[in-house]
């Protein structure tokens, strides 16, 4: 019997052909057709020209999105059988460069030519950690063979033992807030690269434009900045920040150092999955505080990566 109606559990996706256990995933295409119309002879009744409708033309290629959750494990990270950063993140190394990311399938659709915009996820204690991704997509989809998710045993990362260490302007969080109990409850992590598209002229006027469904694909995608943003849920705040970002004693009128978080992810056993650091200067922070509640603070990182 066909299955016309797709089932969650028979919708694989895969990224770099690497499978992801989404919990999530939701794909698009769009076009840019504007109305081409042209002037004709002259209208008695309107006392102008008659407008005559000619077609519709595109003013850009075709563009994609592709948003997806899922929740990490060590195959997202492991190459060689060795520990690494959290940049090798499903390929997100390959996303952050001007190449695209191809061999990508969600259900029943596969595509090529795809781009990292965004990428982000939150620790909190006894959560399984999960992670959200979004992408550009230039050209078309097609239908492919669905592939089931699997669902074998999976080790995933865990929030549980996975806080690290935070350093104010160079500095112990302890020594910087004046205490030896600064204590982190929860973290966000995210990037965002912004990117450059150019086309060429030549490879555009090609025969193969008018007979390919994806028609003309940015011929480069120039990465113009990757930013890093961090946001921790914290028992104190940052005393003495100036107008840079950093945390200012009597001695120097400026620090120079960035603010680092450094975060090991492990998984619920505790084996140490990869690592992650974000390093820039503090944007914001702010403390609230209400009845029959703890007090809490927030603080809010920014770093350029590129």
């Amino acid at each position: 019997m066909s299955k016309p109606f797709l089932r969650f559990e028979d919708a694989g996706i895969m990224i770099s052909g690497q499978e992801l256990l989404a919990s999530k995933a939701s794909l698009s295409l769009s076009t840019s057709l504007s109305m081409e119309r042209q002037f004709g002879g002259f209208d008695s009744e309107t006392g102008g020209a008659t407008v005559d409708f000619v077609n519709f033309a595109p003013s850009d290629g075709l563009v994609g999105q592709l948003q997806i959750e899922f929740m990490v494990t060590p195959e997202h990270f492991n190459e060689g059988g060795s520990l690494n950063s959290i940049s090798r993140m499903f390929k997100i190394a390959e996303g952050m460069s001007d190449q695209p990311i191809n061999t990508n399938i969600v259900g029943r659709y596969a595509f090529d030519n795809m781009y990292l915009k965004s990428f982000s996820f939150s620790l909190k204690p006894f959560s399984i950690i999960s992670a959200s991704a979004s992408y550009d997509i230039y050209g078309t989809i097609t239908r492919t063979v669905a592939k089931r998710m699997s669902y074998n045993k999976k080790t995933f990362a865990h929030g549980l033992k996975s806080f690290g260490n935070i350093l104010v302007s160079g500095q112990n969080a302890d020594s910087a807030v004046g205490s030896d109990s600064f204590e982190i409850s929860s973290l966000d992590y995210s990037l965002e690269v912004n990117r450059q598209s150019h086309h060429s002229i030549r490879r555009n006027e090609h025969t193969s434009i008018n007979t390919n469904a994806g028609g003309a694909t940015p011929t480069r995608m120039s990465v113009q900045e990757i930013i890093c943003r961090s946001k921790i849920v914290a028992n104190e705040m940052i005393p003495n920040l100036n107008s840079f970002g950093d945390q200012q004693d009597a001695h120097f009128l400026r620090k120079n150092a960035d603010t680092t978080l450094s975060v090991f992810l492990n998984s619920l056993e505790g084996e140490r999955i990869a690592s992650f650091t974000c390093s820039g200067k503090i944007s914001s922070q702010e403390s609230e505080i209400s009845e029959g509640s703890l007090a809490k603070s927030v603080i809010s990182l920014i770093g350029v990566i590129r």
